[in-house]
Parts: structure tokens; C-alpha cells; sequence
């Protein structure tokens, strides 16, 4: 290896090692000042997030592929999603992030639920390329509009507790709408495992909140445990912020 290129190997190791300890540096800056403000209840999401969603739809659709690809959410999407079968109700559908996922042939009908109008209008086009004919699809802007007399063999819900104001009541009414032998099929993020990592989630919560609609570090199990659900299994994933749940 010539001086030049030792000079530019060792100049590129030194500017990484530099810019990360900028960033550990801000990051912990920022965590110092946060535990000494005084947050006496935690942060949860307000009926404004569907106008945050309205805003970021375009953003979060084109961003989320790749971001999940890079932490493995996708696969995760992909090997817990295939369970889904028979009549089908997704809770929070977004954009149709997860119309890529599911075995279609195992699939009768797919009812969607999603607030957001401009998420729900990217949901409609993907639908149109994504979901066979077969499969009789449905969409509701809210679940009050899921008649009353519906039941489901399924129903799938991924990455919406963490921007539900009434996270608990939600699942609840979930399960009321589970037929005997159904299944709830969960992907949520949350608090992590360890404590350095919570204390990182804690302190950016809100602004991430502000920019993404989703409070990051609700504590999901608690969530799970307060509402009527039975849990029937929970992997966590990404330093335990990522949780894969199957439940009844």
C-alpha cells in the first residue's frame, strides 16, 4: 500500500471515528438534558396523528421498503403475514405495505381499516396490482364503520400502537370481532430490552413523534397484558424493539 493510499485509509478511519464520537456525543447531550426535565406522564399519541399520516403518506410509502429491508422487518413481514387466512381484517393498513406478504390462495376476503384519507388512496392503488380478484376486499376510514355482526378468521395489525390513542381499547375490539379459533396476528415496536437503548427512545420520542405520527418506546407488552387478549407467542427482534406476536 502506497503513502497515499495509507494516508487515505487511515485519514477515512480517523473522520469515522471523529463523526462517531460527535454523534455519541449529541446523543448523550441530549439524553442529560432530557432525564433532567420533568416528564410526568408518558407520551401518547392524539387524534392529530391521522393528519401527520396525511402529511408524511407519500414519504412513509417510499421510505419504508427500504428502511425495513435494512432491518429485517421485511422478512419478518413476510413469515408471519403468511399465516393469515380465511376472512382476513387489517387494522391500521396504511399504504398496503403488507399486500406483498400474505398467500392470497388461503385468503377469502381482506377488510382494511385505515383513518389516514391519503394513506388510504395509496392502499386503493396497490390494491388494484396486488390483490387478486378473488379475495373480496372492503375499506372502512374507521372501525366504528366494521359492521357489528362481522367475524374474522384473522385479523392483522403492524406498526399502528404505537400512533392509537386508545391502543387498548383497539385490541379489544379486536378480539370481539375474532371468530372461536381465530388468531391476531401482531408486529408492533416499542421499548427495548435494554436500558441504554430506552433511554435513547425516551429522550427523541416526541420529535419523532412529531415527524412520524409514532411514539417509539410504548411499552407493548404492558399493552398486550392490559387488554382481553391471550398471548399465544412473542419474538422480539432489533434489540427487542421489534415484536412478532401471535395471539387470540
Amino acid at each position: 500500500m502506497g503513502f497515499l493510499n495509507k494516508a487515505l485509509f487511515f485519514g477515512g478511519i480517523y473522520g469515522i471515528g471523529v463523526y462517531a464520537g460527535a454523534v455519541a456525543w449529541t446523543i448523550r447531550k441530549d439524553i442529560l438534558r432530557y432525564e433532567s426535565e420533568p416528564h410526568l406522564k408518558p407520551l401518547v399519541p392524539e387524534k392529530r396523528v391521522v393528519s401527520i399520516y396525511n402529511n408524511i403518506a407519500e414519504k412513509y410509502s417510499k421510505r419504508i421498503t427500504k428502511e425495513e429491508l435494512f432491518s429485517g422487518i421485511y422478512f419478518l413481514r413476510f413469515f408471519h403475514l403468511r399465516n393469515a387466512k380465511g376472512r382476513v381484517l387489517e387494522i391500521g393498513s396504511g399504504p398496503g405495505s403488507n399486500f406483498s406478504f400474505y398467500k392470497w390462495k388461503q385468503i377469502q376476503s381482506l377488510s382494511l381499516v385505515e383513518p389516514s384519507e391519503e394513506m388510504h388512496k395509496l392502499a386503493s392503488s396497490r390494491a388494484e396490482k396486488k390483490v387478486p380478484e378473488s379475495v373480496h376486499l372492503k375499506q372502512y376510514s374507521d372501525f366504528e364503520e366494521v359492521p357489528k355482526e362481522s367475524s374474522f378468521d384473522t385479523i392483522v395489525q403492524t406498526f399502528c400502537l404505537c400512533s392509537q390513542e386508545k391502543a387498548v381499547e383497539s385490541l379489544n375490539n379486536a378480539k370481539e370481532m375474532l371468530r372461536p379459533g381465530g388468531q391476531i396476528l401482531l408486529i408492533e415496536h416499542g421499548q427495548s430490552k435494554y436500558g441504554w437503548l430506552n433511554k435513547i427512545l425516551n429522550t427523541y420520542a416526541e420529535s419523532h413523534y412529531e415527524d412520524w405520527g409514532c411514539v417509539w418506546n410504548r411499552n407493548i407488552l404492558e399493552l398486550i397484558e392490559e387488554s382481553n387478549l391471550e398471548l399465544d407467542s412473542c419474538k422480539r427482534y432489533n434489540f427487542g424493539t421489534t415484536y412478532v406476536i401471535k395471539a387470540h
